[in-house]
């Protein structure tokens, strides 16, 4: 009897390890896909959409007290102003490179021209177009300023937005981000931020003293910068809401659970957070950034730390995605996300979904929600050919071991056809984004039944999905994937040529409202004998255990769903979401 169920565990055991070795391969598969050397080099990384003009834009100067004089662009058709590249931080170059930013010096001198885009930093950007700024340098550690035409008394909610791209790509200074329209029928301040990105904002070497989260002090320097200077611009900084997509997502997150940051903030929102995804341990960083010192080739060196500040930067970006691209089979799920934010007990202490848990986040009023296809864009950029059936049981086995694979596989059973990545996708979705966010609006709001949190859905196929995902992402063409609820709430598809249909025209408007009006109000509909609140086509309830309501943003109508995939969503609350890592 002892001998058989020995041998049964040691059966169950190489079972494991060998489905192990088949997800590990498919993530493998995926990074190779969207390393950066499979596509550019960095200095390619360049789009020609990066720098929207709108018509009858002028130039015109600003003196900004304390601050310096701005050369910006109004566009009175349209109702606003903006104010590009505004440098909040010294240049990270040199002894400020993996140390803390040095706030700009001020007044600035001269004139700023504030008229144009600057460039993204140092990254391989690989996202669609329009996501990528012209041009690359490590002084980028700057912000963009959109405000009414009509410039407030300090009065205005003031809106801060992180972009996301992995945590090693993305920008503020692209044209999908343009603020203008936003703010001109909003009656809002609209700030971007641009924050280091891979190796060079998250590098951890303990035995150089690096503890990482560089792009963290950079995001929360840039928030002292909104509380500085934003009054000036007409925005109110005791009224601030932070809010981020995918990695910007995360940044929010992170910055909920650093109690530095708390004062700087009133409200968040965050939008397709991959939550399941964990931040790396002290450990495990410590892991990648040896990787990271040895294929840079300064181990040796008498001064590690000067060796690699001294590199290119175009080096530390070929060595980041080199180190990076590896993975330990035994926890997969880390290796798919190698640049996070580091849980070194100074910044950062535990897991996002644990702090929701615990109650170690500002407690502030929040708006979650997830898109749903978001899953497709990573599953077919990993698995160019189909996903036999056996490869799929045998991923579910390694990412969620035997004593909960039945469970999940009896929800998410195997087509009958000969290819699961549809099926893989809907599971991604549920168990990467949707179901971990609403987890963790159940958690916030047994910590804070008096403040509101609201849970929505994104379902809208973009009318100009060929245009906008093609020839990168056939496979999102007709479908909801990550990211698609951008060009939307920001209105500036038509910057790209993509001019919107009648229906999203509609879901635009209460998109941009329902964010606004909670901007204002921390209530997505409300009116306000302060702010000049909009309209807004279905009343949005706020989200409880109880009654599980979500918004559902799709056309031709939004709406109010009970129980979004319930079943589903409660068998992953029940086996955690701790698995992989």
């Amino acid at each position: 009897m002892v001998r058989g169920e020995d041998n049964i565990s040691m059966t169950n055991q190489q079972q494991q390890h060998s489905s192990q070795q088949r997800l590990a391969s498919l993530i493998q598969q995926l990074k190779q896909q969207a390393s950066p050397s499979s596509w550019s080099s960095p200095s390619r990384a360049k789009s020609d959409f990066s720098s929207p003009q709108h018509r009858n834009d002028v130039d015109f100067i600003f003196n900004v007290t304390s601050l310096g004089v701005l050369k910006g662009k109004r566009s009175p058709s349209l109702n606003f102003r903006s104010f590009k590249n505004i440098p909040y931080a010294q240049s990270p170059v040199g002894s400020r490179r993996w140390n803390d930013p040095v706030p700009i010096s001020t007044p600035l001198q001269g004139v700023l021209d504030a008229t144009q885009f600057g460039p993204q930093c140092p990254q391989n950007c690989l996202l669609p177009k329009g996501l990528c700024a012209e041009t690359m340098s490590e002084d980028c550690l700057t912000l963009n300023v959109y405000t009414p035409d009509q410039l407030g008394n300090g009065s205005l909610p003031v809106m801060v937005f992180i972009p996301g791209g992995h945590f090693d790509m993305g920008t503020a200074n692209c044209a999908l981000y343009d603020g203008g329209y936003f703010v001109g029928k909003t009656n809002v301040i609209l700030v971007t931020i641009n924050y280091r990105l891979g190796a060079l904002g998250y590098l951890v070497n303990s035995k150089n003293g690096l503890r990482g989260n560089f792009a963290l002090k950079d995001q929360r320097l840039a928030l002292k910068w909104v509380q500085r200077f934003i009054d000036r611009f007409g925005g109110n900084p005791n009224s601030v809401t932070i809010f981020g997509e995918s990695a910007g997502a995360g940044s929010v997150t992170a910055l909920l659970m650093n109690k530095e940051s708390w004062p700087l903030f009133h409200k968040a929102i965050l939008q397709s957070n991959p939550l399941a995804l964990p931040f790396r341990d002290i450990s495990s960083s410590d892991q990648l950034g040896d990787r990271f010192i040895r294929e840079s080739g300064c181990q040796k060196s008498e001064n590690t730390l000067q060796c690699i500040q001294n590199l290119k930067w175009q080096d530390v970006v070929e060595i980041g995605d080199s180190a990076s691209n590896h993975l330990n089979i035994w926890h997969p799920i880390i290796s798919f996300m190698p640049w996070t934010p580091c849980l070194d007990g100074k910044e950062l202490f535990e897991q996002p979904l644990d702090a929701f848990k615990n109650g170690n986040y500002a407690k502030v009023p929040m708006i979650m929600g997830t898109l749903s296809e978001e899953a497709i864009m990573f599953v077919y950029l990993a698995l160019s050919n189909p996903l036999p059936f056996y490869e799929y049981d045998g991923a579910l086995i390694a990412l969620f071991g035997l004593f909960d694979y039945s469970k999940v596989h009896s929800l998410y059973p195997p087509t009958s056809g000969s290819d699961q990545r549809v099926e893989f996708s809907i599971l991604g979705t549920d168990y990467i984004f949707t179901a971990p966010t609403r987890n963790a609006l159940m958690n916030i709001h047994n910590h804070q039944p008096n403040i509101p949190v609201y849970l929505f859905e994104f379902n809208h196929t973009l009318s100009f999905s060929s245009e906008a995902w093609m020839p990168r992402y056939p496979f999102c063409v007709g479908h909801v994937c990550h990211g698609s609820e951008l060009p939307i709430l920001f209105h500036s598809s038509e910057l790209l040529n993509l001019p919107l249909m009648p229906q999203e025209e509609e879901l635009s408007a209460a998109m941009m409202n329902y964010w606004t009006n909670f901007a204002k109000t921390s209530n997505p509909n409300l009116s306000s004998s302060t702010y000049s609140t909009q309209n807004v086509p279905t009343y949005w309830e706020q989200f409880t255990p109880s009654n599980l309501l979500n918004m559902e943003l799709q056309t031709p109508k939004v709406f109010m769903n009970y129980g979004l995939r319930k079943q589903k969503l409660d068998m992953f609350d029940s086996i955690g979401y701790h698995h992989g890592y």
